[in-house]
Protein backbone atom coordinates (compact mmCIF):
# COMPACT_ATOMS: atom_id res chain seq x y z
CA UNK A 1 0.00 0.00 0.00
CA UNK A 2 1.43 3.31 -1.03
CA UNK A 3 0.72 6.56 -0.37
CA UNK A 4 1.56 9.69 -2.47
CA UNK A 5 0.41 13.51 -2.99
CA UNK A 6 -1.32 13.58 -6.42
CA UNK A 7 -2.53 17.19 -5.98
CA UNK A 8 -1.05 19.80 -4.76
CA UNK A 9 -2.15 23.62 -4.71
CA UNK A 10 -1.07 26.10 -2.49
CA UNK A 11 -1.58 30.14 -1.86
CA UNK A 12 1.82 32.29 -1.56
CA UNK A 13 1.72 36.59 -0.94
CA UNK A 14 4.58 38.01 -3.44
CA UNK A 15 7.05 40.88 -1.24
CA UNK A 16 7.59 41.91 -5.22
CA UNK A 17 5.34 42.26 -8.00
CA UNK A 18 7.58 43.37 -10.56
CA UNK A 19 7.72 40.13 -12.27
CA UNK A 20 4.02 40.87 -13.61
CA UNK A 21 3.95 41.48 -17.07
CA UNK A 22 7.15 40.18 -17.99
CA UNK A 23 6.84 37.13 -21.19
CA UNK A 24 9.67 35.33 -19.74
CA UNK A 25 11.70 34.99 -16.32
CA UNK A 26 14.86 33.23 -15.43
CA UNK A 27 16.51 32.34 -12.15
CA UNK A 28 18.61 29.62 -12.16
CA UNK A 29 17.85 26.23 -13.52
CA UNK A 30 13.75 27.86 -13.49
CA UNK A 31 12.27 29.54 -16.69
CA UNK A 32 8.88 30.62 -16.31
CA UNK A 33 6.76 31.64 -18.97
CA UNK A 34 3.69 33.75 -19.30
CA UNK A 35 0.62 31.72 -20.52
CA UNK A 36 -1.34 34.75 -21.95
CA UNK A 37 -4.24 33.05 -19.91
CA UNK A 38 -5.48 32.72 -16.30
CA UNK A 39 -8.23 30.80 -14.44
CA UNK A 40 -11.23 31.72 -12.76
CA UNK A 41 -9.66 33.66 -9.65
CA UNK A 42 -6.48 35.28 -11.34
CA UNK A 43 -6.03 36.76 -15.02
CA UNK A 44 -2.82 35.99 -15.81
CA UNK A 45 -0.49 32.73 -15.25
CA UNK A 46 3.28 31.41 -16.09
CA UNK A 47 4.17 28.21 -16.86
CA UNK A 48 7.24 26.68 -14.69
CA UNK A 49 10.04 24.55 -15.60
CA UNK A 50 12.69 23.40 -14.05
CA UNK A 51 15.89 21.62 -15.56
CA UNK A 52 13.85 22.28 -19.62
CA UNK A 53 10.80 20.47 -17.57
CA UNK A 54 7.43 21.32 -17.26
CA UNK A 55 6.79 21.54 -13.00
CA UNK A 56 3.55 23.98 -13.00
CA UNK A 57 2.09 26.98 -12.91
CA UNK A 58 1.98 30.19 -11.28
CA UNK A 59 -1.39 32.19 -11.34
CA UNK A 60 -1.46 36.03 -10.55
CA UNK A 61 -3.29 39.41 -10.93
CA UNK A 62 -6.69 38.62 -9.05
CA UNK A 63 -9.56 39.33 -11.02
CA UNK A 64 -11.67 40.78 -7.78
CA UNK A 65 -10.22 43.34 -6.00
CA UNK A 66 -11.17 42.25 -2.90
CA UNK A 67 -8.60 39.67 -2.88
CA UNK A 68 -5.47 41.26 -2.42
CA UNK A 69 -3.06 41.94 -5.07
CA UNK A 70 0.08 40.62 -3.91
CA UNK A 71 -1.42 36.75 -3.33
CA UNK A 72 0.16 34.57 -6.17
CA UNK A 73 -1.21 30.84 -6.44
CA UNK A 74 1.31 27.83 -7.18
CA UNK A 75 0.31 24.54 -8.76
CA UNK A 76 2.56 21.87 -9.21
CA UNK A 77 2.19 19.20 -11.80
CA UNK A 78 1.03 15.87 -11.41
CA UNK A 79 4.05 14.02 -12.93
CA UNK A 80 6.23 16.06 -10.74
CA UNK A 81 4.48 15.12 -7.38
CA UNK A 82 5.72 11.13 -8.08
CA UNK A 83 9.04 12.39 -8.22
CA UNK A 84 11.82 13.21 -5.05
CA UNK A 85 11.73 16.73 -6.53
CA UNK A 86 8.38 17.76 -6.05
CA UNK A 87 9.40 19.53 -2.89
CA UNK A 88 13.11 21.10 -4.17
CA UNK A 89 10.89 22.56 -7.24
CA UNK A 90 7.80 23.97 -4.83
CA UNK A 91 10.51 26.16 -2.61
CA UNK A 92 12.43 26.89 -5.87
CA UNK A 93 9.23 28.71 -7.08
CA UNK A 94 9.27 30.72 -4.11
CA UNK A 95 12.38 31.65 -3.88
CA UNK A 96 12.69 32.37 -7.61
CA UNK A 97 9.93 35.03 -7.17
CA UNK A 98 10.42 36.05 -4.06
CA UNK A 99 6.63 34.71 -2.94
CA UNK A 100 6.26 33.78 1.36
CA UNK A 101 3.85 31.17 1.32
CA UNK A 102 0.13 31.27 3.12
CA UNK A 103 -1.55 28.86 3.04
CA UNK A 104 -3.06 25.20 1.53
CA UNK A 105 -5.62 25.44 -1.57
CA UNK A 106 -5.91 22.22 -2.11
CA UNK A 107 -4.33 18.87 -1.44
CA UNK A 108 -5.30 15.32 -2.83
CA UNK A 109 -3.48 12.00 -1.39
CA UNK A 110 -3.62 8.79 -3.29
CA UNK A 111 -3.52 5.69 -1.78
CA UNK A 112 -2.98 2.50 -3.91
CA UNK A 113 -2.69 -1.57 -3.44
CA UNK A 114 -4.73 -4.46 -3.99
CA UNK A 115 -7.32 -2.72 -1.04
CA UNK A 116 -10.35 -4.89 -1.68
CA UNK A 117 -12.14 -1.56 -1.20
CA UNK A 118 -14.41 -1.17 -4.39
CA UNK A 119 -15.17 -4.85 -4.76
CA UNK A 120 -16.57 -4.61 -1.23
CA UNK A 121 -18.12 -1.01 -1.76
CA UNK A 122 -19.80 -2.53 -4.99
CA UNK A 123 -21.19 -5.43 -3.12
CA UNK A 124 -22.61 -3.55 -1.02
CA UNK A 125 -24.16 -0.69 -2.96
CA UNK A 126 -25.47 -3.91 -5.24
CA UNK A 127 -27.62 -5.26 -1.73
CA UNK A 128 -28.71 -1.81 -1.45
CA UNK A 129 -30.08 -1.36 -5.07
CA UNK A 130 -31.45 -5.47 -4.89
CA UNK A 131 -34.33 -5.67 -2.82
CA UNK A 132 -34.05 -9.57 -3.35
CA UNK A 133 -30.50 -9.47 -2.06
CA UNK A 134 -29.71 -9.41 1.79
CA UNK A 135 -28.14 -6.28 3.26
CA UNK A 136 -25.36 -7.90 5.43
CA UNK A 137 -23.76 -4.57 6.70
CA UNK A 138 -25.01 -0.92 7.36
CA UNK A 139 -22.69 2.66 7.08
CA UNK A 140 -21.91 3.59 10.21
CA UNK A 141 -21.23 7.63 9.23
CA UNK A 142 -23.78 9.94 7.37
CA UNK A 143 -21.15 10.21 4.59
CA UNK A 144 -23.77 9.06 1.28
CA UNK A 145 -21.62 6.92 -1.23
CA UNK A 146 -22.17 8.17 -5.20
CA UNK A 147 -21.50 5.73 -7.97
CA UNK A 148 -20.01 6.52 -10.77
CA UNK A 149 -20.62 4.69 -14.43
CA UNK A 150 -21.00 0.95 -14.78
CA UNK A 151 -19.39 -1.69 -16.15
CA UNK A 152 -22.25 -4.06 -17.44
CA UNK A 153 -19.03 -6.63 -18.89
CA UNK A 154 -17.68 -6.75 -15.23
CA UNK A 155 -20.99 -6.18 -13.81
CA UNK A 156 -19.21 -3.55 -11.10
CA UNK A 157 -18.66 0.33 -11.13
CA UNK A 158 -15.91 1.57 -12.32
CA UNK A 159 -15.74 4.09 -9.54
CA UNK A 160 -17.76 4.54 -6.31
CA UNK A 161 -17.44 8.16 -4.25
CA UNK A 162 -17.36 8.68 -0.31
CA UNK A 163 -18.82 11.92 0.51
CA UNK A 164 -19.90 14.53 -2.11
CA UNK A 165 -17.72 16.47 -4.07
CA UNK A 166 -19.51 19.93 -2.88
CA UNK A 167 -17.94 19.34 0.05
CA UNK A 168 -14.71 20.19 1.49
CA UNK A 169 -13.53 16.57 1.93
CA UNK A 170 -14.19 13.63 0.40
CA UNK A 171 -12.84 10.26 -1.03
CA UNK A 172 -13.20 8.36 -4.52
CA UNK A 173 -12.01 4.70 -5.01
CA UNK A 174 -11.67 3.77 -8.64
CA UNK A 175 -9.45 1.05 -10.67
CA UNK A 176 -6.09 3.18 -10.79
CA UNK A 177 -4.73 0.03 -12.89
CA UNK A 178 -7.84 0.57 -15.46
CA UNK A 179 -7.29 4.43 -15.39
CA UNK A 180 -4.10 4.62 -15.98
CA UNK A 181 -4.09 2.65 -19.77
CA UNK A 182 -6.54 5.52 -20.55
CA UNK A 183 -5.14 8.65 -19.21
CA UNK A 184 -1.61 7.41 -20.40
CA UNK A 185 -0.23 8.27 -16.90
CA UNK A 186 2.86 5.33 -17.00
CA UNK A 187 4.89 7.58 -14.66
CA UNK A 188 2.48 6.14 -11.81
CA UNK A 189 3.10 2.65 -12.83
CA UNK A 190 6.93 2.96 -12.97
CA UNK A 191 6.67 4.96 -9.14
CA UNK A 192 4.65 1.35 -8.12
CA UNK A 193 7.70 -0.42 -9.58
CA UNK A 194 9.91 1.43 -7.89
CA UNK A 195 8.40 1.10 -4.78
CA UNK A 196 7.45 -2.79 -5.05
CA UNK A 197 3.74 -2.62 -5.94
CA UNK A 198 3.75 -5.00 -8.86
CA UNK A 199 0.64 -6.62 -10.81
CA UNK A 200 -2.48 -5.66 -11.98
CA UNK A 201 -6.25 -4.43 -9.92
CA UNK A 202 -4.52 -1.88 -8.17
CA UNK A 203 -7.17 0.00 -6.36
CA UNK A 204 -7.02 3.67 -5.63
CA UNK A 205 -8.51 5.81 -2.94
CA UNK A 206 -7.86 9.11 -3.30
CA UNK A 207 -8.14 11.83 -0.58
CA UNK A 208 -9.56 15.13 -1.57
CA UNK A 209 -8.91 17.93 1.16
CA UNK A 210 -10.11 21.74 -0.07
CA UNK A 211 -8.56 25.00 2.04
CA UNK A 212 -11.38 25.07 4.34
CA UNK A 213 -10.50 21.97 5.88
CA UNK A 214 -7.08 22.37 5.53
CA UNK A 215 -6.82 25.02 7.96
CA UNK A 216 -7.87 23.20 10.80
CA UNK A 217 -4.17 21.10 10.71
CA UNK A 218 -2.02 22.60 13.13
CA UNK A 219 0.85 24.19 11.49
CA UNK A 220 0.79 22.51 8.21
CA UNK A 221 3.53 23.12 6.14
CA UNK A 222 4.70 22.09 2.80
CA UNK A 223 7.90 20.40 4.72
CA UNK A 224 5.77 18.51 6.65
CA UNK A 225 4.29 16.73 3.50
CA UNK A 226 7.23 15.14 3.19
CA UNK A 227 6.84 13.04 5.92
CA UNK A 228 4.88 9.80 4.80
CA UNK A 229 3.81 8.63 8.18
CA UNK A 230 2.61 13.02 9.10
CA UNK A 231 0.69 12.52 5.61
CA UNK A 232 -1.04 8.96 7.10
CA UNK A 233 -2.07 10.87 10.67
CA UNK A 234 -3.45 13.99 8.45
CA UNK A 235 -5.86 11.76 6.53
CA UNK A 236 -6.78 9.35 9.44
CA UNK A 237 -7.60 12.78 11.22
CA UNK A 238 -10.39 13.60 8.53
CA UNK A 239 -11.15 10.37 8.00
CA UNK A 240 -10.54 7.67 10.19
CA UNK A 241 -14.52 7.04 10.60
CA UNK A 242 -15.53 6.92 6.98
CA UNK A 243 -14.59 2.93 6.73
CA UNK A 244 -16.75 1.74 9.35
CA UNK A 245 -19.48 -0.59 8.50
CA UNK A 246 -21.96 -2.20 11.37
CA UNK A 247 -22.70 -5.78 10.59
CA UNK A 248 -26.33 -6.58 10.83
CA UNK A 249 -27.46 -8.63 13.50
CA UNK A 250 -31.14 -7.50 14.24
CA UNK A 251 -30.32 -5.06 16.81
CA UNK A 252 -31.83 -1.52 16.05
CA UNK A 253 -29.22 0.39 17.82
CA UNK A 254 -26.53 0.66 15.12
CA UNK A 255 -23.24 1.68 18.27
CA UNK A 256 -24.19 -1.66 19.80
CA UNK A 257 -23.24 -3.52 16.30
CA UNK A 258 -19.76 -5.47 15.28
CA UNK A 259 -18.15 -3.20 13.14
CA UNK A 260 -16.62 -4.03 10.02
CA UNK A 261 -13.20 -1.67 9.16
CA UNK A 262 -12.77 -1.89 4.97
CA UNK A 263 -9.46 -0.12 5.22
CA UNK A 264 -7.29 1.05 7.91
CA UNK A 265 -4.77 3.74 9.04
CA UNK A 266 -1.66 2.28 9.31
CA UNK A 267 -0.66 5.34 12.05
CA UNK A 268 -2.44 6.27 15.19
CA UNK A 269 -2.57 10.18 16.45
CA UNK A 270 -4.06 13.17 14.70
CA UNK A 271 -2.90 16.52 13.48
CA UNK A 272 -5.42 18.71 14.05
CA UNK A 273 -5.45 22.49 16.10
CA UNK A 274 -7.46 22.77 18.48
CA UNK A 275 -11.35 23.36 17.39
CA UNK A 276 -12.86 27.23 18.40
CA UNK A 277 -16.25 27.59 20.09
CA UNK A 278 -19.18 27.82 17.80
CA UNK A 279 -20.37 30.46 19.49
CA UNK A 280 -17.17 32.56 18.63
CA UNK A 281 -17.51 31.64 15.15
CA UNK A 282 -21.13 32.89 14.85
CA UNK A 283 -20.57 36.20 16.43
CA UNK A 284 -17.37 36.93 14.00
CA UNK A 285 -19.32 36.10 11.04
CA UNK A 286 -22.06 38.72 12.42
CA UNK A 287 -19.17 41.60 12.23
CA UNK A 288 -17.44 40.53 9.04
CA UNK A 289 -20.86 41.18 7.32
CA UNK A 290 -21.82 44.06 9.03
CA UNK A 291 -18.55 45.90 8.43
CA UNK A 292 -19.20 44.84 4.86
CA UNK A 293 -22.66 46.73 5.07
CA UNK A 294 -21.32 49.52 6.73
CA UNK A 295 -18.65 50.48 4.58
CA UNK A 296 -21.50 50.20 1.24
CA UNK A 297 -23.58 52.22 3.47
CA UNK A 298 -20.63 55.09 3.39
CA UNK A 299 -20.66 54.64 7.55
CA UNK A 300 -16.82 53.63 7.66
CA UNK A 301 -13.44 53.60 5.42
CA UNK A 302 -12.51 50.62 3.53
CA UNK A 303 -8.89 50.67 5.31
CA UNK A 304 -10.77 50.46 8.90
CA UNK A 305 -13.85 48.01 7.52
CA UNK A 306 -11.17 45.44 6.01
CA UNK A 307 -8.62 45.76 8.88
CA UNK A 308 -11.11 44.13 11.40
CA UNK A 309 -12.38 41.70 8.38
CA UNK A 310 -8.93 40.49 8.08
CA UNK A 311 -8.02 40.38 12.23
CA UNK A 312 -11.37 38.19 12.17
CA UNK A 313 -11.01 36.03 9.04
CA UNK A 314 -7.68 35.22 10.25
CA UNK A 315 -8.18 34.12 13.77
CA UNK A 316 -10.58 32.35 13.16
CA UNK A 317 -9.90 30.82 9.49
CA UNK A 318 -12.86 32.15 7.96
CA UNK A 319 -11.66 33.50 4.23
CA UNK A 320 -13.42 31.04 2.17
CA UNK A 321 -16.99 31.29 4.17
CA UNK A 322 -16.22 35.31 3.12
CA UNK A 323 -14.87 34.26 -0.32
CA UNK A 324 -18.18 32.51 -0.91
CA UNK A 325 -20.58 35.13 0.19
CA UNK A 326 -18.63 38.49 -0.40
CA UNK A 327 -20.29 38.64 -4.11
CA UNK A 328 -23.43 38.09 -3.05
CA UNK A 329 -23.29 41.14 -0.30
CA UNK A 330 -21.94 43.26 -2.31
CA UNK A 331 -24.65 43.10 -4.92
CA UNK A 332 -27.64 43.35 -2.39
CA UNK A 333 -25.54 46.31 -1.04
CA UNK A 334 -25.03 48.08 -4.70
CA UNK A 335 -28.50 47.43 -4.77
CA UNK A 336 -30.03 48.68 -1.27
CA UNK A 337 -27.39 52.02 -0.97
CA UNK A 338 -25.34 52.58 -4.77
CA UNK A 339 -22.41 51.65 -5.59
CA UNK A 340 -18.99 53.33 -3.43
CA UNK A 341 -17.43 56.12 -5.38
Amino acid sequence: MLLNIDWLEFMTIAEDLSFIGLKEIKFGEFLFLDRGIGNVVFKRSYEVFYQGESCGYVFCEPRSSVIKENYVQVEIRNHILYSENWYVIAIGIMEALNLKFHNFSRIDFAVDGKLGVLEFLNRFVGAMLDEDKEVLYRKKGKMKLDIGEFDAKRRRFNYIRIGSPKSDKFVVCYDKSREIDKSGKYYIRRYWWENGLVGGGIERLEFRLKSKVLREVEDLTLEKLTDKEYCWRLLRSFFKGWFEYAIEDGQKNVSRKKVLRIFDFPVEGEVLRETKAPSDIYKAKVVVKDMVYRYYRGELDMGVAWKIIEMYLDQLDLWDWFWERYEMWKRDCERRFGKVA
